[in-house]
């Protein structure tokens, strides 16, 4: 591998006479290896560089870099990309192959090195204060400008007097729409394991504080170490944004049930309302009663009620997972700001009947209902077209998806006009709606209020809708605009 020859794909201008072989750097200083990397450092034009081996040690290697773009090509783009977007990396000298006797192609990386750069987990003990500080701020640099870096850890960030580099960039990936949550979670996952490992509670409730712009004081109550559920709890704060406590709520078990319950209203309630939901229920008003699904207003513990009971209708029936899983739509939803009934109980009971018990919401009218009234003005008719369209957009921006948009589970405030959703048990949070769920949406509802919606009405809703939607697809507006306005 001494004599092969280079063959050079990329190169800085300023280096064009850089060496056309391996042996060149045969007198470098070797800093690191491994089976399928070596590092070099040595001089070169009155400078010091580093020389970057990629090899392949295996025939899968082999294998899988005869059809993927060589690592040490990789590397020099994205290095050159994140250059551009205003983040301090080395500066990219040449890129280029190699043949690595008999194993394939081989890939060779030059960088310039960095004056001063410490590698930040040996430099953040020398002054954490400072340090934690300066990692949160270029940690959020790079999620802001969408840069994910998938071999996320200390060794790979350096502190410099000029400030801090990112390194080993060839499995750096950039997302012009915005870094997804997950990949944000999990650099945030190792920014918090060696935070924990390294310095303490301290500093990971600074890091965080800072990076959430909130106060965690909560959250670090009465624990020696910031452990995986606080993280997972912290994380729900969606964008540092202040939301309710899980202290808020409380999950048990007593006598073969399980339920989930707000602790203020249980406290109102008590903790027999348990046992008794069934008698409770039987004494309310009917207000629906179908095969699978009952509700009943009844009021508790000085509360209007709501309830709905899933009924066991067959084996493969589970009701009780559909009473926890109206329970968890509903705190999704209030978590994400959206309107719906307070969630306030769920009790599931193994192989029988589950009940969700919500707030009692009043003059809230059924959207099919409320637009067949004849005294409603073309006025407010627009406006709540124009506030559905809106309310749809919020749920498709946020990732929510409901899997059954019939008009009985939408519903228009009398005084407000404002829109508020119902049957929570098919709500999926996402990262994202695809268009085939938003089409699959929009054709349930105007299947079932089509016969009330005039050509008017449907071009309002267009319009609200895609004023407030992030990233519109053309063929996904075509494709709305024809089920919606042609039928």
């Amino acid at each position: 591998m001494v004599n092969a020859k280079i063959e050079w794909q990329y190169i800085d201008t300023a280096f064009t006479d850089i060496a056309p072989d391996l042996e060149a750097f045969s007198d470098f200083e070797t800093v690191g290896r491994s089976e399928a990397r070596v590092l070099l450092k040595g001089p070169m034009g009155g400078r010091q560089i580093y020389v970057k081996l990629y090899l392949n040690p295996s025939i899968f290697d082999f294998i899988r870099y005869c059809f993927k773009k060589n690592k040490s090509v990789k590397e020099y783009e994205n290095t050159i990309m994140l250059a551009k977007k205003g983040i301090k990396v080395p500066q990219a000298i040449a890129a280029g192959t190699f043949s690595s006797k008999g194993r394939g192609e081989g890939g060779i990386f030059v960088c310039g090195e960095i004056p001063g750069g410490r590698p930040l987990s040996e430099k953040i003990r020398e002054a954490p204060d400072i340090l934690t500080i300066k990692f949160c701020d270029f940690v959020k640099e790079l999620h802001k400008k969408g840069i994910y870096q998938s071999d996320f850890h200390l060794d790979n960030i350096l502190v410099a007097p000029a400030g801090m580099y990112l390194i080993d960039l060839q499995r750096v990936r950039y997302f012009d729409a915005g870094l997804p949550r997950r990949l944000i979670f999990g650099n945030l996952v190792n920014a918090n394991m060696f935070l924990r490992e390294n310095l303490g509670i301290k500093y990971q409730k600074m890091f965080f504080e800072r990076y959430f712009m909130k106060d965690c004081g909560k959250i670090f109550e009465n624990i020696e170490e910031m452990s995986d559920e606080c993280f997972y709890r912290l994380w729900k704060r969606r964008d540092g944004k202040a939301l309710e406590n899980r202290e808020d709520y409380a999950v048990k078990k007593i006598k073969g049930s399980k339920y989930a319950a707000k602790i203020k209203f249980l406290a109102a309630a008590g903790e027999s309302l348990v046992e008794d939901i069934g008698k409770l229920f039987e004494a309310g008003d009917i207000i629906k009663d179908d095969v699978k699904t009952s509700v009943r207003m009844l009021n508790c513990g000085g509360y209007d009620l709501a309830v709905k009971k899933y009924k066991k209708t067959s084996v493969l029936r589970f009701p009780s997972v559909k009473a926890l899983n109206s329970w968890k739509g509903s705190v999704g939803l209030k978590i994400r700001k959206v309107a719906t009934p307070e969630a306030l109980m769920a009790v599931q009971r193994r192989g029988n009947a589950g009940y969700f018990i919500a707030e009692n919401r009043k003059n809230i009218i059924r959207i099919d209902e409320f637009l067949k009234r004849q005294s409603l003005s073309g006025e407010k008719r627009r406006e709540i077209i124009a506030n559905t369209g809106k309310f749809f957009a919020d749920l498709h921006n946020k990732g929510i998806y409901h899997r059954d948009t019939k008009p009985g589970n939408i519903f228009v405030a009398e005084d407000s006009l404002s829109i508020s959703i119902l049957d929570t048990d098919r709500i999926q949070f996402l990262r994202f709606v695809s268009p085939r769920k938003k089409i699959k949406n929009f054709r349930r509802l105007i299947d079932n209020i089509g016969d009330v919606l005039e050509r008017g009405d449907k071009e309002v809703f267009l319009r609200a809708y895609f004023a407030d939607i992030r990233f519109p697809d053309a063929g996904f507006k075509r494709k709305l605009k024809k089920i919606l306005i042609e039928g």
